[in-house]
């Protein structure tokens, strides 16, 4: 039968861990004998300790915890926010939704039950993230697993944040250029949609490029907003 037990010398010291611990104990002992004595008194006070009550989340994957975050009207993190008037956006959660859906649960990670995930295992998912995308949306994606522990722990589902100590990835911020006369001309041909996918994204680009609007203002505009007649008239008192 086996021994509810392990035992492992450190130097001068005795470690022992108990069946179903994650953790070393010191014994505090040096002799085998004064340890196995100090490691047969822990067992049996355990036997008449009252169990941990298992939280919801200790049986639950990363997959599993995280399905509901980032979610308008279900995640606890949003809810929460909007209950205390706090600024976010829908927008803001769809793109965090996107950084789960596409990064967080592609990734191994996300099979780990959620309590055991451990420094490491973030850090090296930050790894594998690295080798396929860049630094800025790896900074995200770690940023939305940080939201997700710390909600968490607000909670009590959680007693630890694995993401705690892993900073930003340091990276340089390119400026932003500007487009050619013949770059715009390819961009936007006159005898097709050139690399837009539909006449809707063609014209919506097209206005950022020749009136400078910023994306809201473009995406906020409506017919009743242009006066065809008037730009018209204007072209043909240009014209002579």
């Amino acid at each position: 039968m086996a021994k509810p037990y392990r035992t492992w010398k450190r130097g001068k010291y005795f470690y022992f861990r108990l069946r179903g611990w994650t953790t070393w104990k010191s014994t505090g002992c040096t002799s085998q004998q004064a340890a196995l004595d100090y490691i047969l008194e822990q067992i049996e006070k355990n036997k008449h300790r009252p169990q941990r009550k298992l939280r919801p989340a200790d049986d639950l994957t990363l997959r599993q915890y995280s399905e509901p975050f980032y979610l308008w009207d279900r995640c606890s993190h949003v809810l929460r926010l909007r209950d205390e008037n706090k600024q976010i956006t829908k927008e803001h959660v769809l793109r965090q939704r996107s950084l789960i859906v596409n990064h967080i649960l592609e990734d191994p990670i996300a099979e780990k039950i959620v309590t055991e995930i451990r420094r490491r295992d973030v850090i090296e998912f930050r790894r594998r993230l690295l080798q396929k995308t860049g630094p800025r949306t790896v900074n995200k994606t770690i940023g939305v697993l940080k939201c997700i522990y710390r909600e968490g722990i607000l909670l009590e589902d959680l007693d630890r944040n694995p993401c705690e100590g892993v900073g930003n990835i340091k990276y340089q911020i390119r400026e932003s250029g500007i487009f050619t006369r013949e770059e715009i001309q390819a961009l936007f041909p006159k005898d097709g949609l050139g690399p837009w996918p539909d006449l809707k994204a063609y014209c919506a680009f097209l206005i950022a490029a020749t009136c400078g609007l910023r994306r809201g203002e473009i995406l906020a505009l409506r017919w009743k907003h242009l006066d065809l007649s008037e730009a018209v008239g204007d072209e043909c008192q240009e014209n002579g």
